[in-house]
């Protein structure tokens, strides 16, 4: 066992933490019993024992389910969980095929790219990756000396022993059916697998075809505002100040400023709290019912997309404004107390901008 930082009657369990944390992942039917029995493992629940075949909380995670379905972003949402409980079982990643670029390296390739491996935990993605032709993973085959070796074997191999000699844990997900993993590997090696993974399903609709990507870190987005622990006392003054501004901006003309929606994350960055999540649900589901653009989109998977998206938009923008009318009614003059702001020439540059972006 290891210790939490956390009082147990304050953890949020992980079914919660997904849906205050990643709105736009879809819990339903098909996925949120493997979300409560992933919850489980990650607090160390014991009642996780003895579950489906042999499931132990002490064994890695093998996840596997059709191209699609969200497995790697379930292994991110547990690994995000984990640090959240402050948990020793936290992970790096790697892709399994990709260790065959580098063991056919003649200088630095061969069995010392497995060096690290088996001695920390690891998530390794896309175990079994097969070629929609031969159904085998060519990927995963490389040369060395005259022999074929199969990348993912190996990785069975060495990480076994580290999890039977240490317990490091070695998290596997894969697009293969379970018995196909024996037919590929071998029987030694699926045997391995078994030994140290609970074995999971991960069934449901392939979640890539939603209308609205998510990418994990666009680097074409401009940054937001950095978090306080990491921002200097420049780029915060300057950060609190663009914040401020719109809520002087608000007070003077009644109106919110462009793009208030992006104000709900940079107010919240600074461990403001604007609203609580239920009021924050609750006004979501209460928008989702008057979207009206469900006629646009071509089939039901868009128009589920798009209306959430537009609820989570609006309900940002409401949450801001009550948060701003309630600051005034107060009689604030600012959200972080600085006082020294030229109120006419910060209405000016704002009205300016919106009329620069609606031409």
């Amino acid at each position: 066992m290891h210790p939490q930082d956390k009082p147990e009657e304050q953890k949020m369990n992980f079914l919660d933490f997904i849906k205050e944390n990643f709105m736009w992942y879809d819990v339903d039917h098909s996925n949120k019993k493997i979300i409560e029995d992933l919850g489980l493992w990650c607090n160390r629940d014991e009642s996780f024992n003895g579950k489906e075949l042999g499931w132990h909380i002490d064994k890695s995670l093998f996840i596997y389910g059709n191209p699609g379905v969200g497995k790697d972003e379930i292994f991110r949402m547990v690994n995000k969980y984990l640090s959240y409980l402050k948990s020793r079982y936290i992970f790096d990643h790697k892709i399994v095929w990709e260790f065959g670029n580098e063991f056919s390296n003649k200088e630095t390739g061969g069995y010392r790219v497995f060096g690290a491996e088996g001695k920390q935990n690891r998530y390794y993605e896309e175990l079994a990756l097969t070629d929609e032709m031969t159904g085998f993973p060519n990927r995963e085959i490389v040369n060395h000396f005259g022999n074929k070796v199969l990348i993912g074997a190996e990785l069975i191999h060495v990480t076994h022993n580290g999890f039977k000699n240490q317990g490091y844990m070695a998290h596997f997900s894969s697009n293969v059916r379970e018995g196909k993993l024996a037919e590929i590997y071998g029987e030694r090696a699926y045997s391995r697998l078994k030994y140290m993974c609970n074995f999971m399903q991960y069934i449901g609709p392939d979640r890539r075809r939603e209308l609205t990507p998510m990418i994990i870190n666009n680097r074409n987005k401009p940054k937001g505002p950095p978090t306080p622990a990491a921002a200097s006392s420049e780029i915060e003054r300057e950060n609190k100040e663009i914040i401020d501004n719109s809520f002087i901006y608000y007070c003077e003309t009644g109106n919110l400023p462009p793009d208030a929606q992006f104000f709900y994350d940079s107010i919240t960055s600074w461990g403001i709290r604007i609203c609580s999540d239920e009021d924050l649900l609750n006004s979501m589901v209460a928008i989702g019912k008057q979207f009206t653009g469900a006629a646009f989109y071509r089939d039901k998977s868009e128009k589920i997309a798009a209306k959430k998206e537009f609820a989570w938009k609006q309900a940002r923008i409401l949450a801001v404004e009550s948060y701003y009318k309630n600051l005034k009614a107060q009689g604030a003059l600012s959200i972080f107390g600085e006082k020294s702001f030229n109120v006419d020439s910060i209405a000016k540059d704002i009205v300016e901008k919106k009329e620069q972006t609606d031409n």
